[in-house]
C-alpha cells in the first residue's frame, strides 16, 4: 500500500516513530556511478605510459525491497535500503498542501526521460550517483494490517411496574 502524507500525519499524531515502520519501494530503480582514473608516467625508455581504469558501480534496488527511515525532512523522508552511514535515498512528498492524496516519490531535482527509462541524480555514500528508474513513479509503500471489532452490550429490559423500583 502506498505511503501517503495522511498516513504520516496519523502515525505522528499517534506518537509512532517512523524509524519503527517497515517501508518498501513500490517500483525498482538503480543507482549508478562511473569513475575513471588515469595514471600517467614515463617508463625506463622515456615513453609516456598511461594506465586508465574505469569503475562502474551499479546498485539495484528491486521492487518491494525493505527499507528503514533514516531521517525525516519537512518535505520528505530519507530511506536506507542497506545499513551504514550516508546510505539513504530521498523520497519527496508530491504536494503536502493539496487536497488530493500526497505520495512520497523517489526524488531528483530533474528527471530526464529517455526511450527506455528516466534518469536523475542522487547523493549516496557522499557521492553523486545517476538515479535510473524504468517507470514514471517510484513511491514509498508500507505493509499495513488493519482490524475492526464491534463489541455488543445487549440486554433485554423487563420493564418497571408501579410501586416497584
Amino acid at each position: 500500500m502506498a505511503f501517503t502524507d495522511g498516513m504520516h500525519k496519523r502515525l505522528a499524531a499517534g506518537g509512532v516513530d517512523l524509524k519503527q515502520v517497515q517501508f518498501y519501494n513500490s517500483k525498482p530503480f538503480k543507482l549508478r556511478r562511473v569513475s575513471v582514473k588515469a595514471d600517467i608516467g614515463v617508463d625506463s625508455t622515456g615513453a609516456q605510459n598511461i594506465k586508465s581504469k574505469m569503475l562502474i558501480e551499479l546498485i539495484k534496488i528491486k521492487k518491494y525491497t525493505p527499507a528503514v527511515c533514516d531521517s525525516v525532512a519537512p518535505d520528505g523522508i530519507y530511506l536506507s535500503f542497506e545499513p551504514g552511514k550516508d546510505k539513504s535515498i530521498f523520497f519527496k512528498i508530491t504536494d503536502p498542501n493539496r487536497l488530493a492524496i500526497s505520495y512520497y516519490n523517489l526524488y531528483s531535482e530533474e528527471w530526464i526521460e529517455s526511450l527506455f527509462n528516466y534518469k536523475g541524480k542522487a547523493i549516496y555514500k557522499g557521492k553523486e550517483y545517476d538515479l535510473i528508474r524504468i517507470t514514471k513513479k517510484s513511491r514509498i509503500a508500507i505493509s499495513r494490517k488493519q482490524s475492526f471489532s464491534i463489541n455488543k452490550d445487549i440486554k433485554t429490559l423487563d420493564g418497571v411496574k408501579v410501586g416497584k423500583k
